[in-house]
């Protein structure tokens, strides 16, 4: 007998098709061609006005960056003092929060980010047109929608609408992360880790203020991390108010470029190598470090490290002794990086620095303070600061030199002072005071 298979089709309806994995967006924001809106709360903070939104883990990965990982020391340098805006990136404590939520996917608690941007933003209310017709404040101004505040209630519920073409270009709108560095960067991996379609409960609230200035945003996230450890150095530039410090940022150009020394900057084509973070040692690709470029300014000044508070009675800034100081710094430290060898040789190229500093004792920490020790002698004696680095640059600078005889000898300037017998760098005290003392003889300077 023979069978045949039956016909399924007249056994069962199948009259529908399978369908495909339907693609669930996880965005909270709107989007048409020219603009993008975001539901947001807006209330006042003090004087601020805060913009309270709510951003699904994706949009939070699309929108928003965190800092980097701390340089590994002696590979990388930071080379721009101006982008500080935040730590560095703490990959454990990053990933205690990865592994936080993903342990607890129906239970997790992360508080709220804070995010700065550079422009007004355009605030469209929930109003029906007879709470308009009521209303008859211009939402789009600030200071109008400042005052609308308590007339509704505390709170405003609306649209933020960013116009597109705003967000490109130098001139664009920016969002810094102020507050919840290593919530974004957690959210960035999860975002990689988890597909879309299980980003359900994926959320967090961000709360965006406008600060136009990098100074305050900087010294509000000090404030806002001021029980997290820091490097101190980072601090100490963002937000050190006291007369040293304001010097330091003065020399670097970060606030005002009057006296800002260009081979501290990266942006120079005489970028001599400047790490605001890292102590500089001798495979480092930087001459000067944040606490060097300090320690530099107490020589000069005061003729020692060590008098920090003599140094904020003295020079407390807006002064005439603080802008004569700078002027005087300024003066003599372009001269001597323009015109001493070797620090013309780096010209930009930092990879020469590790090799220059074992040829050349002025690109050791010692030979630095021994610069600044003259030019307290200089000021001390009211010489001409530049003609004084002039001189500076003159000096053979070398760990060893050539004699008549065509011998390879210690150079006898440094020899028993900054320089060791075994060739080795002597920071110490009493190596900075001797060295300097022969240079001195030898331009026949008194201290």
């Amino acid at each position: 007998m023979n069978e045949t298979n039956p016909d399924l089709g007249n056994l069962f309806d199948f009259d529908f098709k399978i369908p495909k994995i339907e693609k669930k967006s996880a965005s909270t924001l709107m989007e048409d061609k020219k603009n993008i809106k975001l539901k947001a709360q807006v209330f006042r903070q003090g004087h601020r006005l805060v913009y309270r939104t709510v951003m699904s883990f994706k949009d939070v990965k699309n929108s928003l960056t965190h800092s980097v990982e701390k340089p590994v020391e002696n590979t990388e340098l930071l080379h721009d003092i101006f982008t500080i805006k935040n730590r560095y990136l703490n990959r454990k404590n990053a990933e205690e929060i990865i592994n936080y939520v993903l342990n607890n996917r129906g239970n997790f608690v992360l508080p709220s980010i804070t995010v700065f941007t550079n422009k007004e933003l355009e605030f469209e209310p929930f109003l029906t047109e007879e709470e308009k017709k009521k209303n008859h404040f211009n939402f789009n101004d600030p200071l109008a929608l400042y005052r609308a505040i308590p007339e509704m209630g505390g709170v405003i519920n609306g649209y933020v609408n960013i116009e597109k073409e705003k967000i490109v270009g130098n001139e664009g709108i920016t969002f810094e992360t102020g507050d919840g560095n290593h919530r974004v960067y957690s959210i960035h991996k999860i975002c990689e880790l988890i597909p879309e379609r299980d980003h359900d409960g994926f959320f967090i609230g961000v709360d965006f203020y406008v600060e136009k200035s990098d100074d305050k945003i900087r010294n509000i996230f000090v404030n806002l991390n001021s029980g997290v450890k820091i490097d101190r150095s980072v601090y100490n530039l963002l937000n050190g108010q006291d007369a040293l410090n304001s010097a330091t940022r003065d020399l670097i150009g970060h606030g005002s470029n009057l006296y800002a020394i260009p081979h501290l900057n990266n942006n120079s084509d005489k970028y001599i190598g400047f790490d605001p973070v890292s102590t500089v040692g001798a495979r480092s690709k930087a001459v000067f470090s944040f606490n060097m470029l300090r320690n530099v300014i107490l020589y000069i000044a005061l003729g020692s490290p060590d008098k920090y508070k003599q140094f904020e009675e003295e020079y407390p800034p807006g002064g005439v002794k603080y802008y004569n100081l700078l002027s005087d710094i300024a003066d003599y430290l372009r001269v001597v990086f323009e015109r001493t060898v070797p620090f013309e040789e780096i010209d930009q190229n930092l990879e020469n620095v590790v090799e220059l500093r074992q040829e050349y004792l002025c690109l050791s920490a010692a030979g630095i303070y021994v610069i600044a020790k003259i030019g307290f002698a200089g000021r001390k004696n009211e010489l001409n600061m530049t003609q004084l680095a002039e001189a500076i640059s003159r000096i053979n600078w070398k760990r060893e030199i050539k004699t008549k005889d065509e011998n390879i000898v210690p150079n006898p300037l440094f020899l028993g002072g900054i320089l060791g017998g075994n060739g080795n760098v002597s920071n110490t005290r009493t190596a900075i005071d001797t060295t300097t003392n022969n240079v001195l003889n030898l331009f026949n300077i008194s201290i």
